[in-house]
């Protein structure tokens, strides 16, 4: 999202996405049509700094490497620093370690890495086939609707969900993602406080030890 469009420092995004944004104090242009332009820089910023004040805990020059996977459920995850991954085996062995988590979610985009290291290991778990070619509306809906629990334990979201079930690829608008993020959030806080989301304003109260997000 930082790069913007075709590197060009403006993202696009489709209502009824914008209200997300609005709730982060993003300035927004009204381009017609529902579509709406921002400026890409102030649209992350913002939104890091929003999710920080809910209570987000963000982790610095980490790498998930792995599940933490029991019987039939995801219990967390497995983390490494990347700048030990960088260096050669000999030099630096270093085992990681593990975050217990209540859910997970998969936003780790085309990779769809956790989704397809499950796959790996469980049936009925699909092989992640990345993105089909671009179809920008059919995306943007697909997006949201395939984002769901795919395994007791892990979410999988946005461009991990489309790329897990070779659902269109949308190009440079960030609507679908938005509105992706935010039903894997209700999803989560659903399956932890066993409360459905009913209004998009309702302030979501997890703790962060709650639910991990990969990306």
């Amino acid at each position: 999202m930082w790069k913007g469009g075709f590197l060009l420092p403006k993202n696009t995004v489709m209502a009824p996405a914008h209200e997300i944004l609005e709730e982060c104090g993003v300035k927004l242009k009204d381009a017609g049509n529902g579509l709406y332009v921002c400026d890409s820089f102030e649209m992350v910023s913002k939104m890091l700094a929003s999710a920080c004040d809910a209570g987000a805990k963000l982790l610095n020059s980490t790498n998930v490497e792995d599940l933490v996977l029991k019987e039939n459920h995801v219990d967390g995850v497995v983390i490494q620093w990347f700048p030990v991954q960088q260096m050669p085996k000999f030099i630096t062995c270093m085992d990681p370690i593990a975050i217990r988590s209540k859910v997970v979610i998969d936003a780790t985009g085309h990779d769809s890495f956790l989704v397809r290291r499950l796959s790996e290991q469980r049936q009925g778990i699909p092989v992640p086939k990345g993105c089909g070619s671009l179809w920008v509306d059919e995306a943007e809906k697909q997006t949201v609707e395939l984002t769901h629990e795919i395994y007791p334990g892990l979410i999988v979201a946005g461009m991990s969900a489309t790329s897990t079930y070779g659902a269109p690829s949308m190009g440079p608008t960030f609507g679908g993602m938005l509105l992706a993020g935010k039903k894997a959030a209700e999803l989560a806080h659903e399956k932890i406080i066993g409360v459905k989301v009913k209004s998009a304003g309702k302030v979501l109260k997890v703790g962060h030890r709650d639910v991990l997000v990969t990306e």
